[in-house]
């Protein structure tokens, strides 16, 4: 069980010479996934640096 696990984590990571390398569509997700979290990070502090409004 724990053989399948290690690969099953390897095919996912894409790690070189283990598992099964990712494909360019698989590589592109990855990295818009990446993108997109740090969008969101940035987006949620610069929520909460935002000044309040006037008259509230």
């Amino acid at each position: 069980m724990r053989r399948w696990l290690a690969q099953y984590q390897a095919e996912q990571s894409g790690q070189p010479g283990q598992g099964r390398p990712l494909t360019p569509e698989q590589q592109r997700i990855r990295e818009l996934e990446r993108e997109n979290q740090r969008l969101r990070e940035d987006n949620s502090l610069l929520k909460k640096r935002r000044p309040s409004s006037p008259g509230n």
